[in-house]
């Protein structure tokens, strides 16, 4: 081999080189962290059991700043239903949550699973107090949203 021929390999291999590092492609963090920046009580109830004709209403009000059901109903009656939250962004590597609440009669509280969502059963009969749920990042407790639930049995005479 022509002692110009081997020159020419190397000049082209340190090129190549150079041109690979100058436009090559970034490097990309695979075990990114993306940290949980909101956690959001969503305006959206869907009851899942209970006889849904007996009740009344359920409202979900944020004029105050402060969010709120209250569940009306017709009769003494047991009812269960999910309240949707978010966790933003999406795509967090720790979405998980804890709900801080006190336990009051009459009143149960459990984390969906598999959702984005807190069940919530109520036996009317039994309620005396409100019910104060804050659902919060577990990685950072001050990320939180929380909601008051309350019942009332009207009386329709």
């Amino acid at each position: 081999m022509k002692k110009s021929v081997v020159l020419i390999i190397i000049a082209v291999y340190i090129l190549s080189v150079c041109v690979v590092g100058f436009f090559g492609i970034k490097a990309k963090m695979y075990n990114e962290t993306v940290n949980v920046e909101s956690v959001t009580i969503q305006n959206e109830v869907s009851i899942t059991i209970g006889d849904k004709e007996e009740i009344k209403e359920i409202t979900l009000d944020e004029e105050t700043g402060e969010k709120s059901i209250i569940v009306k109903s017709k009769r003494n009656t047991t009812l269960t239903f999910k309240i949707y939250y978010l966790v933003n962004p999406a795509d967090a590597t720790d979405k998980r949550i804890q709900l801080n609440f006190t336990k009051h009669e009459g009143i149960s509280v459990s984390q969906a699973p598999g959702e984005d969502a807190v069940i919530v059963t109520i036996e009317l009969e039994k309620v005396t107090k409100m019910q104060t749920i804050t659902i919060q990042s577990l990685i950072d407790p001050n990320l939180c949203d929380t909601i008051t639930i309350g019942a009332q049995v009207l009386n329709l005479g």
